[in-house]
């Protein structure tokens, strides 16, 4: 079996696994879990660890800004086959997999999109560079990482990344949601110039209405 099988396989074997060891009661005085709308435009989903409150911040941001209903999936199951040890980092075509296997069943919407967001760093496997923010499959799938967008080697506020990050999950709803291409504009929200962090820091984000929904919009008049 090749080695991409047989991590997939491992993968579903071990979210099989723990969807059995989880479908019992819930412990006693534990929350219950919020039901997630079926209808929902944009899935996100926490793998592994993320920022503080960057879930509801996004969520939050997309329903004002693009008028999307956007809610929290549970938590993927963080599983050994998703990890490099010899890099350090999680693969990124794996978590877009396990998105898949994870996400199966839980919209209705066909036009719905899912969104993995981690704190932990990632590379792909397809790609020549050392890492990546994100990696998506072109389809209805992304991960982005907030590991690489920091600021300092203490990492004291959280801000700089949580704009950065957010910058990177706008391009994946304006490519996966609503189907647009990159521009070559390095102020544009869908700019194709996100190699570093001071690329994606000349992103404007004013430009998310210009360059998103009035796009979007120009193409069916």
């Amino acid at each position: 079996m090749r080695p991409e099988r047989q991590a997939r396989a491992v993968l579903v074997a071990g979210l099989l696994s723990l969807a059995c060891a989880s479908s019992g009661p819930p412990a006693p005085g534990a929350a219950p879990e919020r039901p997630v709308s079926r209808h929902a435009d944009v899935y996100l989903v926490p793998i592994g660890t993320t920022l503080p409150g960057i879930v509801d911040h996004l969520i939050g941001f997309y329903r004002e800004k693009l008028g999307l209903e956007v809610v929290a999936a549970r938590a993927a199951p963080f599983d050994a086959s998703l990890y490099d040890p010899l890099r350090k980092q999680l693969i990124a075509e794996q978590l877009v997999y396990l998105l898949e296997v994870w996400c199966e069943g839980l919209s209705s919407n066909p036009s719905a999109i899912f969104v993995g967001i981690t704190a932990n760093d990632i590379y792909a496997r397809g790609r020549h560079t050392p890492y990546v923010y994100a990696y998506q499959d072109g389809g209805r799938y992304a991960v982005v990482s907030s590991a690489r967008l920091t600021d300092g080697p203490r990492r004291a506020s959280p801000e700089p990344a949580r704009s950065r990050l957010r910058k990177i999950v706008t391009q994946a709803i304006g490519m996966l949601y609503y189907d647009l291409p990159l521009k070559d504009d390095p102020h544009s929200v869908l700019s194709a110039r996100v190699a570093t962090v001071e690329a994606i820091d000349a992103i404007d984000e004013s430009t998310l209405e210009r360059d998103i929904l009035a796009a979007d919009a120009a193409r069916f008049r």
